[in-house]
């Protein structure tokens, strides 16, 4: 008889609950993950995610053999793969933590907690966020993040009881995709389970190793540029805190995070730019209680009313040309183009993005939605649809984040230097033109498209079509309902007109 840890998005060793669970009890204990063909064939992950998985369970497996255990790594549908330790051991206790991601892992959860109950396995599962489960009192969230960061963290666990990988006949080395699951693996054998070919040319190291230099080199230096660099697209590469694939794939706790942040900021001369960073790290978990709340986020606008806006508007050749950087605006493009080289862009270039597919170019958001998280190797579908229906106005309670693209490039690429490197198709248009190149002559010979709108004209049509159809078929009740489940309670101190949704004419030119 033994006890499973189950890993999902929670690869690492040290302050991770379910494993100190494990430790506790007296029965040895498998340390297992499921590498789940059905997942990794959905719309919104790809290689490149594979890549930071593999990277960071070659990692894990190593660093808990010096320890003295295992990490198992199987194939398959997991209510199969815990099937098979069941007859070879037996199951008694299943120990993991909670995880908000996408629709198809939520109802993938439901039915294990059915099978769970069919072979009489006590499945207990602990936060890793300060994220809470069941029904909500959002008055109270803010008392509930205080409470789970303020904890202690958990150092690295004893492993002496955890189980190695098992007996020959019990395991494979060689792995063909369409095979059933039920064997153990050697994680260097394994090949992508799903079929698409995004991975990374420059791909972020994955790991708890590189997790903590990259959280360190933060926290001792870089951090002192991030005020002024997070929101450009070429400083931010470098100056914002690039923690985001370790905490979506949990490399480290976002505890951990939080605790080194607090101790640091009283030595810093910078405190005002940690002190920014810790109020991110916040709102990180404010936004998976939204999908944690209302997983059908990723399928269906927030605001019941707003269902509809854009349902019949979607067109594939502006899709296409949007997902290939050829929309004929050069700083959209140029950001697309770095996303797709690294798997990474900084949050403002991502908000400009969305708001670009969703309002100068009018197509609905779940196909950018699912394109732009398969681009995103940090993917972490709590932020990510909250944030996709935030910037392309669908929630009814937020004003309409309609990004003007040829401001910010001349904002964060003034002399386009960035665009010449992604778009090297205008590397002979002059400064004068280089974020408006449709306005001169130079474009036809640089083999690069116009716009279908100018930018300025698409968004203002865009706005014009939001406020008819916010006045004719918002409901005041839907509203409300919004606001009472999901706005966090600072808006919610706001008056009436406040809160009202509308445009925010300053977001035109993005101060």
């Amino acid at each position: 008889m033994i006890n499973v840890v189950w890993l999902k998005r929670d690869l690492r060793l040290t302050d991770h609950q379910p494993l100190w669970q494990a430790v506790q009890h007296e029965l040895p204990f498998a340390i297992v993950y499921v590498i789940e063909s059905s997942y990794w064939h959905l719309p919104d992950t790809s290689a490149r995610q594979w890549q930071f998985v593999h990277q960071s369970l070659l990692e894990l497996k190593a660093h808990a053999q010096r320890l003295g255990g295992d990490v198992w790594i199987m194939l398959g549908e997991v209510e199969h793969c815990f099937s098979q330790i069941h007859q070879r051991f037996t199951i008694k206790h299943i120990f993991s933590h909670q995880e908000t991601g996408n629709d198809w892992t939520y109802h993938r959860d439901k039915r294990f907690l059915q099978w769970c109950a069919a072979q009489e396995i006590k499945w207990q599962e602990w936060p890793q966020f300060a994220v809470k489960r069941g029904k909500l009192n959002r008055d109270n969230w803010d008392n509930l993040w205080q409470q789970f960061m303020s904890q202690p963290t958990l150092a690295l666990p004893d492993l002496h009881r955890a189980l190695p990988q098992p007996a020959t006949q019990f395991s494979r080395t060689e792995l063909a995709v369409n095979e059933l699951p039920t064997m153990v693996l050697e994680p260097e054998k394994i090949r992508y389970p799903g079929n698409d070919t995004l991975s990374c040319i420059q791909p972020q190291r994955a790991g708890s190793l590189a997790a903590n230099r990259v959280l360190n080199s933060f926290i001792e230096e870089r951090h002192k540029a991030y005020l002024m660099s997070v929101s450009s697209p070429i400083k931010g590469q470098q100056n914002s805190s690039r923690l985001s694939c370790y905490l979506a794939y949990g490399n480290l706790s976002l505890r951990e995070v939080i605790h080194t942040t607090i101790a640091a900021l009283p030595t810093t001369s910078h405190k005002r730019a940690l002190t920014a960073f810790k109020s991110r790290l916040h709102w990180h978990c404010h936004f998976i209680q939204k999908m944690e709340t209302e997983p059908q986020l990723e399928k269906h606008a927030l605001h019941s009313s707003l269902r509809s806006l854009r349902s019949e508007s979607f067109e594939q050749a502006t899709f296409d040309a949007y997902k290939a950087g050829l929309t004929g605006v050069p700083f959209v493009d140029a950001c697309m183009r770095m996303l797709q080289h690294y798997g990474w862009i900084n949050f403002r270039m991502r908000a400009m993005l969305i708001s670009f597919s969703s309002y100068q170019l009018w197509l609905p958001w779940q196909q950018p939605a699912q394109h732009l998280a398969q681009l995103f190797t940090d993917y972490e579908p709590g932020i990510h649809y909250p944030q996709i229906q935030m910037q392309s106005g669908t929630t009814g309670i937020n004003p309409f984040r309609i990004y003007n693209p040829v401001k910010q490039g001349e904002r964060f690429d003034p002399k386009g230097e960035f665009i010449r490197r992604w778009v090297p198709e205008l590397a002979q248009i002059s400064d004068a033109y280089i974020h408006q190149p449709w306005l001169t002559t130079q474009t036809k010979r640089a083999n690069y498209p116009v716009p279908k709108l100018e930018p300025m004209q698409a968004a203002r049509l865009a706005r014009n079509t939001l406020f008819e159809y916010y006045k004719n078929h918002v409901e005041k009740t839907e509203t409300a309902r919004v606001v009472q489940v999901h706005a966090s309670r600072a808006t919610r101190k706001r008056t009436p007109a406040q809160r009202k949704p509308a445009i925010n004419h300053k977001q035109m030119s993005l101060f």
